[in-house]
C-alpha cells in the first residue's frame, strides 16, 4: 500500500501565493484544511486511461474506468472521418449549390432496417449527378441537434478527393450511418449531436456509432454531466478556469476509452425517449431560422404585432425549455443510476448540472433583473467571471437547451421557471431578439418575391408538414421552400398562388418600376397581414432604426439589408449572400439579383429590361426639365428652381451611366455561372458594383490563377483574361 499523498487545488484563488501560504500554515498548525487540499493515493490514478493526475474528483469516479468496458465494444465506434485539406474547394453551404445536386438520402432504402442497402445506394447516387453530400465538420457547440449545413464534394463516389494530394479519408466503411458527432477541438464543453443517415463526417468532427436503435440513449450517456466529468478526468481538466477560453480536443481516443455501462431495454427506452424529447423541441425552434434545413417561417404571424408576436415565441421557447430542462434532470439521474449501479456517485454537481438549476428557489427578482435580462449576455458572463472566481461552466459554453435562460438561472440563483416568469410579467426580450425578427421579417419577404419561399405557410393555407425521425437523411430543401412536384424547387406559380413572382430573380431599387423592391416587399406584407400591412412596415421601420423601408434596403452597411443578409448567410467561415446588392456609386439606384436564377444572360437582361429602360426615362425627364427652363427663359420666376433639378438630374444620370458602364462590362466577360464554384467565385465578376470587399478579393485572386479547379477560373483562362 502506497502512502497517500496531498494535492492542493489553487485555481480559484486569485492571489494564489497568499492561499498556499494560508493552507501550508493551516496544515502546520493542525487545523481544518479548506477544500483546497487533497488526500489521494497515487496508485489510483492508474485506474483512468494515461493515469491522469486528477486528484480533485472522489475516487468512486476514478474506478468507473476499471468497473465498466470502453466506449468502443458492444457494436459502438468511434471514429475520425474526412480531411479534405482544402475546405474552400470542397465544401459548400448547401444553400450555394443547385439542390438537384445535392444527395436525395431520404428517397433511398430504409436506413435503420436495411443500412448496408441504403449505404449502397447512396454511393451509387454520387455516380448519378448527386455530388454534394451533407458534411458534418465539428461546429460550434450545440448539445443533442445542430443543422448540418455544410456540403462536401463526392462526386463519383469522391473521386476528385481520392487524388487529390494531402486529403485523407478515413473510416469510409461508415459514411452515410446514423449517429452522433461534435467539435474535436473546442473552448465550449463536449457537446454531441445527432448525425443524421446519409451524411459524411470530419477529421474535425468525430463521430460515434451504436447499434440500431440505442444511437439516442448513447447520445444521451455520453452527454451527461456525469460524463462530462469522466471527460475532465481523463484530461486531467477541473471545472474552474480564469479565463475560460482555454481550448480543448475531445479526441477520438479519449471518448474510445471512457467507460461505458450495459444497456437494457429500459433504460435504453427511458434516455431514448429523453433525448428525442429534446431533439423535437429545438429543431421545432429552427422553424424559425431562415438558414436552417428545417425554416418555414418567420416567427411573425399574421394578426400580430412584431413585438407582440416576437414576446409570444420568446415566451413560448422558454416555457419549452424549463420543461425540457425538466426532461434533462431526469436523463442526468437515469444516467447516472445506471452508471452507479443504483447509485447517484457525483461527489459534487456543477452549477450547471440540470438538477442544480431545478433545486434553485423562485426568489424575488427586483428592478435589476430588466437590466440583465435585456443585455448581451456575454457580459453578463465577464461580471460572473469577475465576481465568482471564474467557473468554466460560466464562462464557456456549457449549457443544455439555453444558455440565456441558464446562465441567467445561475446567475441570479433562481429557478429557471422564475426567471421565465418574471420576463413574462414585463415583456421583456433578450438583446437583439426584436431587431432580428424583423430584419426575419423582410428577409422573408424578399425570398418570397423570388420564389425562394412558399408564402402560403405565413398565410396559414399550409401546415406545418411533420417532422421526420432525428436520425433520418436530411430533406435536399428547406420544408418551407417553394417546391414543385419533384419536391425540387419549383420554376412556376402553382395555381391559385396569392403572389405575383419574378421569376427572373431581378428586383430593382426604382419607385417607378413595377419590379421595385420595396413595391414587391409590400405586396408580400399584404398577403400576409392584409389590413395591418402599413402599420407592420412602420413599425419594422422603428425597430430598424430607419426613416423608410428604401433607406434599409439602400444601406450597404451595418443595420441595413445587404449587411445583415450577409451576416444570416454566413456558417463555417463560408460568406454565402444569395440576394446579390448591385449598387451605383451613390446609392440612388441598384438591382437585386438572386443568386439561383443566374444564368449567362441574366446580366444582359438586367441591362435590356431595366437599366437602359432606365436611363432613357430619365434622360427625357432631362429634356423636359431643359424644355421648362427654356420656356422660362433665364430669368423667370422658378429659373433657379430648375438649373438645380437640371443640375441633380444631370449627376443622377451620370450615375446611372456609370453604373450601366460597370455593369456592361460584366456582362461581356461571356461568363456561364457555375453553380458548385460557390457564391463568392460567381460574384467576384461584379466586384465594381457590389458593396462588398470579398467580391474584390476574390476577384484579384481569380486573376492571379489561385482557383484553376473552377470552372470560373477555367473559362477566364481560355478567354485570355488570366495567363
Amino acid at each position: 500500500m502506497t502512502t497517500p499523498a496531498i494535492f492542493l487545488r489553487l485555481l480559484h484563488h486569485g492571489d494564489k501565493e497568499a492561499a498556499l501560504r494560508g493552507i501550508i500554515d493551516a496544515m502546520l498548525d493542525g487545523t481544518v484544511v479548506d477544500q483546497s487540499a487533497y488526500l489521494v493515493d497515487p496508485v489510483s490514478f492508474r485506474d483512468v486511461p494515461g493515469s491522469p493526475f486528477a486528484y480533485w474528483v472522489d475516487e468512486r469516479l476514478r474506478r468507473l474506468f476499471s468497473e465498466h468496458l470502453p466506449v468502443e465494444v458492444d457494436g459502438r465506434a468511434v471514429r475520425v472521418g474526412l480531411q479534405s485539406s482544402d475546405d474552400f474547394r470542397f465544401l459548400r453551404a448547401w444553400w450555394e449549390v443547385p439542390s438537384h445536386s445535392i444527395l436525395d438520402a431520404s428517397n433511398g432504402p430504409e436506413f435503420h432496417s436495411a443500412f448496408a442497402l441504403f449505404q449502397s445506394w447512396c454511393h451509387e447516387r454520387t455516380c448519378k449527378g448527386k455530388r454534394w453530400v451533407r458534411f458534418a465538420k465539428g461546429g460550434e457547440y450545440s448539445p443533442f441537434y445542430s443543422d448540418v449545413h455544410l456540403l462536401v464534394n463526392w462526386e463519383d463516389d469522391g473521386a476528385e478527393l481520392r487524388v487529390f494530394q494531402g486529403a485523407y479519408i478515413r473510416s469510409e466503411s461508415f459514411y452515410f450511418q446514423p449517429g452522433f458527432t461534435w467539435p474535436s477541438r473546442s473552448a465550449s464543453g463536449f457537446g454531441p449531436y445527432i448525425l443524421p443517415a446519409g451524411c459524411i463526417f470530419a477529421h474535425k468532427g468525430p463521430a460515434i456509432f451504436a447499434p440500431p436503435g440505442e444511437e439516442a440513449a448513447t447520445l444521451g450517456i455520453l452527454f451527461s454531466q456525469l460524463y462530462q466529468r469522466l471527460i475532465e478526468i481523463s484530461l486531467a481538466a477541473g471545472e474552474e478556469t480564469q479565463s475560460g477560453g482555454a481550448s480543448r480536443s475531445y479526441e477520438v481516443g479519449l471518448i474510445q476509452r471512457l467507460p461505458f455501462p450495459d444497456l437494457g431495454k429500459r433504460v435504453t427506452a427511458t434516455l431514448s425517449s429523453c433525448v428525442r424529447e429534446i431533439v423535437t423541441s429545438v429543431r421545432l425552434a429552427a422553424l424559425g431560422e431562415e438558414t436552417s434545413i428545417w425554416f418555414l417561417r418567420p416567427v411573425t404571424n399574421s394578426d400580430q404585432s412584431i413585438r407582440d408576436a416576437t414576446n409570444d415565441w420568446q415566451r413560448d421557447k422558454e416555457g419549452r425549455e424549463v420543461t425540457l430542462l425538466e426532461t434533462v434532470a431526469h436523463l442526468e439521474s437515469e444516467v447516472e443510476r445506471l452508471v452507479g449501479d443504483e447509485e447517484l456517485i457525483l461527489d459534487e454537481r456543477t452549477t450547471a448540472d440540470a438538477r442544480s438549476l431545478l433545486a434553485l428557489p423562485e426568489s424575488d427578482l427586483g428592478g435589476d433583473f430588466d437590466i440583465l435580462y435585456q443585455r448581451n449576455i456575454h457580459e453578463t458572463i465577464r461580471e460572473e467571471l469577475d465576481e465568482g472566481g471564474g467557473n468554466r461552466q460560466i464562462a464557456v459554453k456549457s449549457y443544455y437547451v439555453s444558455r440565456h435562460l441558464e446562465v441567467l438561472s445561475q446567475t441570479l440563483k433562481t429557478h429557471p421557471r422564475q426567471v421565465a416568469r418574471i420576463a413574462r410579467e414585463r415583456y421583456l426580450l433578450p438583446v437583439g431578439t426584436l431587431f432580428q425578427a424583423a430584419a426575419s421579417l423582410l428577409s422573408y419577404a424578399a425570398g418570397c418575391v423570388v420564389g425562394r419561399w412558399d408564402l402560403r405557410f405565413a398565410t396559414g393555407e399550409r401546415r406545418i408538414p411533420e417532422l421526420p425521425d432525428p436520425f433520418a437523411p436530411l430533406p435536399v430543401c428547406p420544408i418551407g421552400s417553394l417546391q414543385g412536384v419533384d419536391g425540387q424547387p419549383a420554376d412556376e406559380s402553382p395555381t391559385g398562388y396569392p403572389l405575383r413572382i419574378d421569376w427572373d430573380g431581378i428586383l430593382v431599387d426604382d419607385p417607378d418600376h413595377l419590379d421595385d423592391i420595396i413595391r414587391r416587399v409590400r405586396d408580400v406584407l399584404e398577403v400576409i397581414r392584409k389590413d395591418r400591412a402599413d402599420a407592420i412596415e412602420k413599425e419594422a421601420c422603428e425597430i430598424l432604426g430607419v426613416t423608410d423601408l428604401r433607406d434599409y434596403f439602400r444601406k450597404p452597411g451595418a443595420g441595413g439589408f445587404w449587411d445583415d443578409h450577409i451576416k444570416r448567410y454566413s456558417k463555417s467561415r463560408r460568406k454565402a449572400p444569395i440576394y446579390w446588392l448591385l449598387q451605383s456609386s451613390k446609392k440612388n439606384y441598384a438591382l437585386w439579383v438572386y443568386y439561383h436564377r443566374l444564368d449567362k444572360d441574366i446580366l444582359f437582361k438586367a441591362l435590356l429590361n431595366y437599366v437602359e429602360p432606365k436611363i432613357r426615362r430619365e434622360e427625357a425627364r432631362l429634356d423636359e426639365l431643359r424644355s421648362q427652363k427654356t420656356a422660362l427663359g433665364p430669368s423667370a420666376k422658378g429659373a433657379k428652381k430648375i438649373d438645380k433639378e437640371i443640375d441633380r438630374q444631370d449627376a443622377f444620370l451620370s450615375e446611372l451611366r456609370d453604373f450601366e458602364d460597370k455593369l456592361r462590362r460584366a456582362a461581356n466577360l461571356h461568363l456561364d455561372p457555375d453553380f458548385n464554384d460557390g457564391v463568392v467565385l460567381n460574384i467576384a465578376p461584379l466586384r465594381e458594383l457590389v458593396p462588398w470587399k470579398e467580391a474584390k478579393s476574390y476577384w484579384d485572386e481569380l486573376i492571379d490563377g489561385k482557383y484553376e479547379w473552377s470552372s470560373i477560373g477555367k473559362q477566364l483562362r481560355e478567354k485570355g483574361i488570366v495567363i
